[in-house]
């Protein structure tokens, strides 16, 4: 039912979600999502079968209802630890925009204004590296280091190529940067900043940096899934937040409720390829991953 009707409607505004909800049952949302996820995986094992997912979580927020699916080999619940990767940048970029804000700096400051540290790419500002068109190299290899202080001095050396501008490429280089930049203006660590501005700012109870629980699921418990986050001391602004289902949904619930939501999406709507179902494309920033349903109340 709840699939039917979201294929066959053109746009549902706020006011309208109240009143549909009525009419949507558990099992329709159950429905929606494990045959989103069957289409999502069938894909995905296509693309990339040298990369397995065989078991987590999927949290879905529709207004203040939330509802959690354990999906695959192994039984978790809204309160396993996973380690979440690169979403890790969704989260730094909330940290940027709060930083932007205390120290009434915006989006177009260039990198000479913060700091001189970063010559070849002193002209660029802000958003330039939040939208990833550009190409970075550095002249010593990051994942050659062997502790924090030679990897930031390493990342320092950062260029772009000229022949490659303009052109998107996913990497972890410019959330980097701007990470390096937040704790030299600023005088204070990133934890010290992801403190202040994410688990106090949104109330977060079960969001880290550095965590050693039962509840967590990783490989290994002492490193995170990127090398150079490793490097860095276990955690950076490209990777190494640790969270649950239920803290996730929370920060995404304030992400698309706050006044920077179209920076990652905006309002054109398509018809996603995977799941047949019309969704928010992604905004401006790169390294974005958001879709928002047509139901404008989900927040992932």
């Amino acid at each position: 039912m709840l699939n039917n009707i979201i294929q066959n409607i053109n746009y549902i505004t706020k006011e309208d979600i109240h009143e549909l909800e009525t009419l949507f049952e558990i099992s329709d949302i159950e429905e929606y999502v494990y045959s989103s996820y069957r289409k999502l995986m069938e894909q995905w094992n296509q693309e990339y079968p040298m990369f397995d997912i065989p078991s987590g979580m999927i949290g879905v927020r529709v207004n203040d209802t939330e509802y959690y699916y354990s999906i695959g080999e192994k039984e978790y619940t809204k309160d396993t630890i996973f380690d979440i990767a690169s979403m890790t940048k969704l989260y730094t970029e909330f940290v940027l925009f709060a930083f932007l804000e205390e120290y009434h700096l915006s989006l177009d400051t260039k990198l000479k204004e913060l700091t001189n540290v970063y010559p070849n790419i002193e002209e660029m500002t802000i958003l330039d590296l939040l939208e990833f068109k550009s190409t970075y190299r550095t002249t010593v290899d990051i994942r050659n280091c062997t502790n924090k202080k030679d990897a930031v001095d390493a990342l320092r050396t950062v260029y772009t190529l000229e022949e490659k501008a303009g052109y998107y490429l996913y990497t972890d280089l410019p959330i980097m940067i701007l990470t390096d930049v937040m704790e030299m203006y600023s005088g204070r660590s990133y934890q010290e900043l992801f403190q202040r501005y994410i688990i106090e700012k949104y109330q977060l109870m079960d969001t880290y940096l550095a965590i050693d629980s039962d509840r967590y699921v990783t490989v290994n418990k002492g490193m995170t899934n990127d090398p150079k986050a490793n490097i860095m001391g276990g955690y950076y602004g490209h990777a190494g937040v640790k969270t649950t289902s239920k803290d996730f949904n929370t920060f995404l619930y304030h992400v698309m409720n706050s006044q920077y939501v179209d920076l990652f999406v905006t309002p054109s709507r398509v018809i996603d390829d995977v799941t047949d179902l019309p969704i928010v494309m992604k905004g401006i920033i790169g390294n974005s991953n958001i879709s928002n349903v047509e139901l404008e109340g989900m927040a992932s």
